[in-house]
């Protein structure tokens, strides 16, 4: 296992060095033909990098320092280029520094972040940690269901508490989706079922409190496992990455609309249906508050990449 770990990493690090010839020569091409910015152009390619590194190892290892670098790169790099030259002038999100001025600080910030991470970094391969997991539940066969437990009922417990012990109560809460890792990975005959119904109930959590930051968090890093174990092969994880990160683009595009009008409506479920359809009249015609609207998309892009609060 060891001397397949040692030749995986040394593969990744040949490829990561022609990578980064190829994303550079990319890079010069772009702002030769089609008049891009050298900076600009380079941090556009480095982004599409980390995205395809991070749809390869997802299923494979649990890739959190991919999604840092790739979340890094969509709100300091694409979301200002789109900033730059979408043609919207709002006093709020107007880039005011020149995009020469600010590719320059920024696209090397995110290269050397990435770097960083890169030297200091360790994969945890899922085949690994599965054969860890079973081994552990084998011997605590409850766990999987006092975590999930635990994680759900925390939030309401804490309220009993004061304000200072909020966030170890929040912390607390996190654990049911470790629990639902557990339940993926033990092979347990149910897992699916458990699994799909915690995670409405975190769902119908998010929508309650219209913070929908952990939840797509722990969904993203939770689809390493789920690949894993249905041993997806790169296409399919690229189709539903995209699927799922425009998802998650037009809960950013409408959360703060949301957040205004959800205190009013009574229930998770009631608040599910504004989220999902919210009735803004305009004559005799509905509007739908979640639309496939391409620049409502590209505006939260802009702003937030993929990072929800």
């Amino acid at each position: 296992m060891a001397t397949t770990e040692r030749f995986n990493s040394a593969v990744s690090s040949y490829s990561s060095i022609s990578v980064i010839f190829i994303g550079f020569g990319i890079s010069i091409i772009l702002s030769l033909i089609w008049s891009i910015q050298f900076w600009s152009a380079l941090g556009l390619v480095a982004t599409a990098i980390f995205f395809w590194d991070f749809t390869r190892k997802t299923g494979e290892t649990i890739p959190i320092t991919e999604l840092m670098v790739l979340l890094a790169a969509l709100q300091w790099i694409v979301g200002p280029y789109i900033d730059y030259h979408n043609g919207v002038d709002h006093y709020k999100y107007k880039m005011y520094v020149p995009e020469d001025v600010y590719m320059a600080f920024a696209v090397p910030v995110v290269l050397a972040f990435k770097a960083g991470i890169s030297v200091f970094s360790t994969d945890v391969y899922l085949v690994n940690l599965k054969v860890s997991i079973i081994k552990l539940l084998n011997k605590h066969p409850r766990l999987p269901y006092l975590l999930v437990a635990l994680g759900l009922l925390a939030p309401f417990v804490g309220q009993f508490f004061p304000a200072g012990l909020g966030f170890v109560f929040f912390l607390l809460s996190q654990v049911k989706y470790i629990g639902a890792l557990y339940f993926i990975l033990s092979g347990h005959p149910n897992r699916w079922p458990i699994f799909i119904g915690l995670m409405i109930l975190s769902a119908m959590g998010s929508i309650a409190s219209g913070m929908f930051h952990d939840l797509l968090l722990w969904s993203i890093l939770t689809l390493s496992f789920i690949f894993h174990e249905f041993k997806s092969g790169f296409w399919p994880k690229l189709v539903i990455l995209v699927i799922g990160g425009m998802f998650a683009l037009t809960i950013q595009s409408v959360k703060q609309q949301y957040r205004t009008l959800s205190p009013a409506v009574p229930g998770s479920i009631a608040k599910a249906g504004l989220l999902l359809s919210w009735p803004q009249r305009s004559g005799a015609r509905e509007k739908s508050l979640i639309r496939p609207m391409t620049m409502k998309l590209m505006y939260a892009l802009t702003r937030a990449g993929l990072s929800a609060k």
